[in-house]
């Protein structure tokens, strides 16, 4: 039982790790100059998924799921605000 709540927590703390490292990397190399912005924003929410499942006692699959209707959320956001500006 102490070997699995030991791999438990390390696995989050992994997790937690790889979503700041992963954040820090798309800041470093300046996602939004390579991508069209909808989807240098719907991208961004992978690290935040990751930090999301590091820092609460959800699933895998509910951390992922949440990170993904983030990310076409905050993508479909930042397209429309990008066409309907265009409009005006």
């Amino acid at each position: 039982m102490a070997t699995q709540r030991a791999t438990y927590q390390w696995g989050r703390i992994a997790a937690f790790l790889l979503g700041i490292g992963l954040l820090l990397v798309a800041l470093r190399i300046g996602l939004f100059g390579i991508l069209p912005d909808p989807l240098a924003a719907g991208l961004c929410s992978i690290p935040a998924a990751a930090c999301l499942y590091g820092v609460t006692d959800l699933s895998w699959r509910s951390a992922v799921l949440s990170g993904l209707g983030a990310g076409i959320g905050i993508a479909t956001g930042t397209y429309l605000s990008g066409t309907v500006l265009a409009m005006v």
